[in-house]
């Protein structure tokens, strides 16, 4: 049996590692995966040292309050992989963790798959340095990044954006249901506890504000408790949804979180606007070290606002309910569509797959 460590440290990353395990299985019977991981890694058989819902945290002043809890964590990784010691361990994303890890880790003689960089490209960019020493191959879901990292001396490995392949065969066994004239606005308040006690309130405003007139659909992610979101209902005409790709598929409208949902959306070609507060700290401190611009990464990719980003004060009930009102028109939702469209080019390759064979020949065989 060869043993593996896998961490993702939240539910984006979580999906992300579940398909790359489940192709990795399909290529050798004899791996057993040990780590951190959510519902995606649970159900490839992890041995789960810590659920996501221990570690999901955003912003420099949330962090600090977990900083306890997360050293705990991260000390019981290094003592497991000191006992297990993998064959190798494939890192996703979650950049704070994961790079300190990744030292401990090359100090163990352990090699380290970093899959999805950390996006250093938009802050921290010092952090390619401690990359470039302690990872020993760097997998890339954004084409830019090969040239990014290609001027830091960093051979990258890019195989296409993972989700590319999985929304493009769940819409052709999902086709859209949607026959009702009244229009169905998703709502996405994020992946993190701190983020839904952040966004879920203002929300819930504009679904009262906005009434009857819209169907309202809350999305619930896997490591937040339902009763955190249904707890509103008696003061809100509202549904809740367990399953982001039906959501997506089958809405008119969204206004979600920024993160991994809005390349879900961008790909389910469903309109939508991003929201984003935080703590005025933690907003403060990301302004000081940011590089770029925009925040969504639909907007990112293009250089230019294709969907409207609602941060910190504009994150208000008017701005949205605006918004929601510019999308009755047929004129503005099919340019936003169109432009939509022309981010991903309409490629099929099966990014996990290919990761996985990858994986496999340099480190299995």
């Amino acid at each position: 049996m060869k043993n593996i460590l896998i961490v993702s440290g939240e539910a984006s990353g979580d999906i992300h590692a579940g398909d790359v395990m489940m192709y990795l299985n399909k290529l050798d019977q004899n791996i057993k995966f040990f780590g951190i991981g959510g519902k995606c890694s649970i159900e490839n058989n992890i041995d789960l040292l810590h659920n996501i819902s221990e570690t999901a945290v955003v912003g420099f002043f949330e962090v600090i309050k977990k900083l306890f809890s997360l050293k705990k964590i991260f000390s019981n990784v290094i003592k497991v992989s000191k006992e297990k010691k993998p064959a190798f361990a494939i890192l996703i994303d979650y950049p704070a963790f994961n790079l300190r890890l990744a030292k401990r880790l090359k100090k163990l003689g352990i090699p380290v798959i970093w899959y999805i960089a950390p996006q250093v490209w938009a802050w921290k960019e010092s952090r390619v340095i401690k990359m470039k020493e302690y990872i020993s191959d760097l997998i890339v879901i954004f084409s830019f990044e090969v040239a990014f990292f290609k001027t830091h001396n960093i051979e990258t490995k890019y195989f296409g954006h993972p989700l590319q392949k999985k929304i493009a065969d769940y819409k052709t066994t999902h086709p859209n249901l949607k026959k009702d004239t009244k229009k169905t606005i998703a709502y996405f308040p994020g992946s993190r506890k701190n983020e839904v006690k952040k966004h879920l309130p203002i929300l819930i405003k504009l679904i009262n504000t906005l009434g009857d007139k819209y169907y309202h659909i809350i999305s619930v992610s896997d490591n937040i408790e339902i009763s955190e979101i249904t707890k509103y209902q008696n003061v809100s005409n509202f549904n809740v949804s367990e399953d982001n790709y039906d959501l997506l598929n089958n809405s008119d409208f969204a206004i979600i979180k920024s993160g991994t949902t809005t390349i879900e959306a961008t790909l389910f070609s469903l309109p939508f606007c991003v929201i984003y507060k935080t703590s005025k700290l933690s907003y403060l401190i990301a302004k000081l070290f940011s590089q770029i611009k925009f925040i969504a990464m639909p907007n990112i990719l293009t250089n230019s606002y294709v969907v409207n980003e609602f941060i910190q004060s504009n994150m208000t009930v008017d701005n949205l309910k605006k918004q929601v009102s510019k999308f009755l028109n047929d004129d503005y939702r099919i340019e936003t569509i169109d432009k939509l469209n022309k981010i991903f080019p309409k490629s099929e390759i099966n990014t996990p797959k290919l990761i996985a064979k990858f994986i496999f020949d340099k480190y299995l065989i």
